[in-house]
């Protein structure tokens, strides 16, 4: 069985340690580096772990503040990028992808022991 505060912990650490991703400069020459002037990480890890972090930043931000499910709402918009980062974005368009999401979501949710790992993996997403 998969240990699940540790795949938790896993796909949150480029959240915890990533730097959000700079706008593109609308001016520079497409000729530049990638790693120019700092405008994007120079290890393609770096990349990967912040397009992760700038995805999912972004679809928790889209949630209802007021939304009595946000916290479990954002647990499985981090398990289900999580797994698309690893497995391939392919998975998003198999339904029982997302029956597996929903799956590991309510075991994790429901487990009392993980609620405080939880709550300390979504701190930063959820302020």
């Amino acid at each position: 069985m998969i240990d699940k505060i540790a795949f938790l912990q896993q796909a949150l650490s480029g959240l915890q340690r990533a730097q959000p991703i700079a706008p593109a400069k609308p001016d520079a020459p497409a000729d530049q580096g990638a790693a120019a002037a700092g405008d994007m990480p120079a290890a393609t890890g770096s990349v990967r772990d912040a397009v992760f972090e700038q995805r999912v930043r972004q679809r928790v931000a889209r949630l209802d503040p007021e939304d009595p499910q946000r916290r479990r709402r954002a647990l499985r918009l981090v398990v289900e990028a999580g797994l698309l980062k690893e497995f391939g974005d392919s998975l998003d368009a198999d339904p029982a992808f997302h029956a597996l999401v929903d799956q590991v979501v309510s075991t994790m949710h429901d487990d009392p022991a993980m609620s405080a790992a939880i709550d300390l993996a979504l701190k930063d997403l959820l302020p």
